[in-house]
């Protein structure tokens, strides 16, 4: 967790270097430099901060609660969030929703 923040802030941090590097250029090549370095520092922000299926899966115990004691008709986002992790994150076979709700629900 420790090293995923660092790498953000040196992400983040290198937003300014980029802006700096612009200095002295024609508005396209400005242009060309940001329209390159924002997505990438983007993309790189947001992968740092959800690839924790862990943990995404630890934040909706609440929500597997209520989808339990609903027999499954509520359905949160932040529940349909975690179903959706750990399809993306761990091979087949999958468990069901209601399986997957119940280990959600006795995590710690």
């Amino acid at each position: 967790m420790a090293s995923m923040s660092l790498l953000l802030f040196l992400a983040l941090s290198a937003l300014p270097l980029s802006v700096n590097a612009a200095e002295g250029k024609s508005p396209f090549e400005r242009a060309s430099l940001m329209t390159i370095a924002i997505p990438v520092l983007t993309t790189f922000a947001a992968t740092g901060t959800t690839s924790h299926p862990i943990e995404m899966l630890k934040s909706a115990k609440n929500e597997a609660l209520a989808f339990i004691g609903s027999d499954g008709d509520i359905r949160s986002a932040r529940f349909e969030l975690a179903v959706r992790a750990y399809h993306a994150n761990y091979p087949a076979p999958h468990m069901s929703d209601m399986q997957l709700a119940q280990a959600i629900a006795v995590t710690d």
